[in-house]
């Protein structure tokens, strides 16, 4: 399972799109058990600004690596 978030904007309450996710360091890669279930490590961060979208409530992405495939699911995300 590949995953990542946004990061915690110190002293900015609507950062960017760009400002929060930063360089993708709040994420990583994890092996799921035979169901697919795993337990994600990042650092709880913080919603953000999108242009014409408006105040993104924060949440984390993930999707599958296929095993033996080249190939990755969807993304899904969860709000938290």
């Amino acid at each position: 399972v590949m995953y990542w978030a946004a990061k915690k904007i110190e002293g900015k309450s609507n950062p960017t799109v760009s400002e929060a996710y930063d360089n993708y360091s709040n994420g990583g890669i994890i092996k799921s058990n035979s169901e697919g279930k795993t337990k994600l490590h990042f650092n709880q961060g913080s919603g953000y600004e999108k242009h014409g979208k408006g105040y993104i409530s924060r949440h984390v992405h993930y999707r599958y690596i296929l095993e033996d495939s080249a190939f990755m699911s969807k993304i899904y995300t969860v709000y938290y």
